[in-house]
């Protein structure tokens, strides 16, 4: 039975927390999937891990009825999203390693269920300066909750189609893309419309007519440049104008963009993108240069994971029961097995 589960096994969502020495993984089981990755934060001077790598999760926690769509890390807590709620889980708790852990809190999606039933929260941003949680959902909006207190701090509503993916820019700006195959900014002080639209697919450069308009992912870097992708190929705009900088792999005609996303968010050094071609990762420069091809077990890379606090680690994971580990931004190291012993 584990081994047939094994093949059917997907993981959406990933999280980091080096300072607990923990990698979170959330899968299409309703569970949260913890590893203790210790070893892997203990570098020789060379950069290679100098203790054992581990294998597989340590324990699998369940987190929802349903499948843990989305997940983002702050300093005390790992949030994740699922259909109709959020829970925050404490990474101090989670360092237990006991799969009976329970959320510190949780947050019902306020959505409307007459017209949507339980929207799924598909993507989720945290802002540090803020406080606030950003979840995209499946109701055509996306929504910011203050951690602190749990409420409902903003609505953004301007997207024809549900809301893939959400991301911060700064104490005030968010990003936000959707089926409706629009990129929105938002000011979120003045939250009722949209500072700027951006349309990918209008772009010749990047329209691939034949697998639609959607942007599947965004994100954001030193609150200048957004990097996005789906249907059209992956791209990167400045921010405040709008304009075009780079296209990005894959190029090809026939795979959708799964990921598009900046390895910092304080700074545009590098940017990953992958898709579901089975051609695994591409790094690149703000230009669009290839700096690296990583290959990945996942044909279809749904999750890439980076942290740099101690070391840099970065993990690539989506369809299949393995999650690719690569200590640096060159090459992929070892992989993980997403079944528990």
């Amino acid at each position: 039975m584990e081994i047939i589960r094994s093949l059917y096994s997907t993981v959406y969502c990933q999280a980091h927390s080096q300072a607990n020495g923990l990698l979170l993984a959330g899968n299409n089981e309703g569970k949260i999937l913890v590893y203790n990755i210790e070893c892997l934060l203990e570098r020789e001077e060379g950069g290679g891990v100098s203790g054992e790598r581990p294998e597989g999760p340590s324990v699998a926690v369940n987190a929802s009825l349903h499948p843990v769509y989305s997940m983002v890390s702050s300093p005390a807590f790992a949030i994740t999203g699922s259909s109709g709620s959020l829970a925050g889980w404490r990474w101090s708790d989670l360092k237990e390693l006991d799969e009976a852990v329970s959320p510190a809190w949780t947050i019902a999606l306020q959505g409307d269920q007459s017209n949507f039933g339980t929207p799924e929260i598909n993507g989720l941003s945290y802002n540090a300066e803020s406080n606030l949680i950003w979840a995209a959902c499946g109701d055509w909006k996306a929504r910011g909750y203050d951690m602190e207190t749990g409420r409902l701090i903003s609505t953004l509503d301007a997207h024809k189609d549900y809301v893939h993916q959400v991301a911060v820019s700064g104490s005030s700006g968010v990003v936000s893309c959707g089926e409706d195959g629009a990129v929105l900014v938002w000011d979120c002080r003045a939250p009722r419309v949209p500072v700027m639209t951006i349309v990918p697919s209008q772009q010749t450069s990047l329209a691939r007519p034949n697998l639609g308009k959607f942007v599947r992912c965004v994100d954001t870097a030193g609150g200048e440049w957004l990097v996005c992708g789906g249907g059209p190929s992956a791209g990167v705009f400045h921010l405040r104008s709008g304009g075009l900088v780079a296209t990005l792999p894959p190029s090809d005609a026939l795979t959708p963009v799964t990921v598009a996303q900046f390895t910092r968010q304080d700074q545009a050094s590098s940017i990953v993108t992958a898709g579901c071609d089975g051609g695994g990762v591409s790094v690149c420069s703000l230009s669009g240069q290839v700096t690296a091809q990583l290959p990945a077990v996942a044909r279809c890379v749904y999750s890439v994971a980076a942290s740099f606090d101690k070391h840099t680690l970065m993990s690539v994971a989506g369809t299949g029961s393995r999650i690719d580990i690569c200590l640096n931004l060159s090459y992929r190291d070892h992989s993980l097995s997403t079944v528990l012993d």
